[in-house]
């Protein structure tokens, strides 16, 4: 039996893991019983947890590789460790708005993994929503129009040199953004995913880094694209966590979409996020259809 117990998240899905020290490393039947749950409950807490960032990355390393972000600082000397920082004169908040993190890479994520090391005393949750529950919601007939169509996904509205963190006054955000016309450049995923681990399909879109729908009019994508969206949010999709100093969260980036709340002005947060990166050869199960490795 694993040597932790797990406690369901008010919502849709999500568990509160008690029984776990993340600063050690984890044994064979825990490990296994963890990625096991990962799969099931999609977001897993971890309260109560003292990490350094070489114990953090120790810990993400557990559920996979942990990989940087091409255009956000990590750490001077931990790269992979990007501090999300929200300082109480701040207006900008990093994590604002309804995404799956770094979807404008060609091979997305797996996950991550965040650790709360301030917190403002109110405020600052974040919510998660399911893409398999948006996904089984649909109709039959908006299932069979969604099967076989390609999402462009480009990171230029968030790191582009016209993106709000490249125009805005320095004093408005506290976050190390490597600005670059990169960033306008687009990858190919398709709208409709089976997990690579699960097989379950899930909708595979998101406001912030989705920029259209190849073989549609532009008209045609917007309108698209503005219900899925929608459809995405419904509150029967969610769950929700209040931060506390020490928790940490680790959440499947493939099958859900977060956002943070930017309801704290006046008080400062700080979180430290490692994600996890997902091999080609995982993600290329999501195009050819192959079978899932067992």
């Amino acid at each position: 039996m694993p040597s932790f117990d797990l406690e369901p998240m008010v919502g849709a899905f999500g568990a509160r893991v008690t029984g776990i020290d993340l600063s050690q490393p984890l044994d064979a039947t825990a490990l296994t019983a963890l990625r096991a749950a990962w799969l099931e409950h999609l977001v897993l807490v971890f309260p109560d947890q003292i990490l350094t960032p070489e114990q953090q990355i120790a810990a993400a390393d557990q559920f996979g590789r942990p990989c940087e972000n091409p255009f956000v600082a990590g750490l001077p000397d931990y790269p992979v460790v990007i501090p999300i920082v929200k300082e109480a004169h701040d207006r900008l908040s990093f994590g604002e708005g309804w995404h799956s993190d770094q979807t404008y890479e060609a091979v997305p994520p797996k996950g991550s993994l965040l650790y709360m090391k301030e917190a403002p005393p109110v405020g600052g949750d974040t919510l998660w929503l399911s893409m398999y529950a948006a996904y089984e919601a649909l109709s039959p007939a908006m299932q069979a129009l969604l099967e076989g169509v390609v999402a462009n996904h480009y990171a230029g509205d968030a790191f582009g040199p016209k993106a709000t963190f490249a125009t805005r006054d320095a004093d408005q955000h506290s976050m190390t953004i490597k600005v670059s016309e990169a960033a306008d450049e687009a990858v190919r995923h398709p709208l409709v995913c089976r997990h690579p681990d699960t097989g379950r399909k899930l909708l595979f879109v998101n406001p912030v880094f989705t920029r259209d729908l190849e073989g549609f009019s532009a008209e045609e994508s917007k309108a698209l694209l503005s219900f899925l969206y929608s459809h995405q949010q419904d509150p029967r999709f969610a769950t929700r966590h209040r931060w506390t100093v020490g928790d940490v969260v680790l959440w499947d980036n493939r099958c859900t979409q977060h956002s943070a709340n930017n309801d704290y002005h006046g008080h400062r947060r700080e979180a430290h996020r490692v994600t996890i990166a997902q091999e080609a050869a995982e993600w290329q199960r999501v195009w050819d259809g192959r079978p899932i490795a067992a």
